[in-house]
């Protein structure tokens, strides 16, 4: 399946992905305004930091496509 994930701040954030571990694994850096397409699993965890390392939102993959819109 794949997500969608839409910046929509005024800066950049990073897109990381939730390891089984717990561990961040750096996966994109969107620009404002700017917007990926990610490959995931159902039940991956993923973080978005702002440009200063704290945390915008952590979220779960669901059972099919999906969009995050980062505010």
């Amino acid at each position: 399946m794949t997500i969608k994930v839409r910046n929509n701040t005024r800066g950049p954030v990073e897109f990381h992905w939730l390891d089984y571990n717990g561990k961040r694994v750096r996966y994109a850096r969107i620009k404002p305004g700017a917007e990926i397409t990610q490959k995931t699993f159902k039940g991956h965890y993923w973080i978005i930091l702002d440009e200063k390392g704290k945390a915008l939102g952590i979220y779960e993959t669901p059972g099919n496509d999906g969009v995050i819109v980062v505010e």
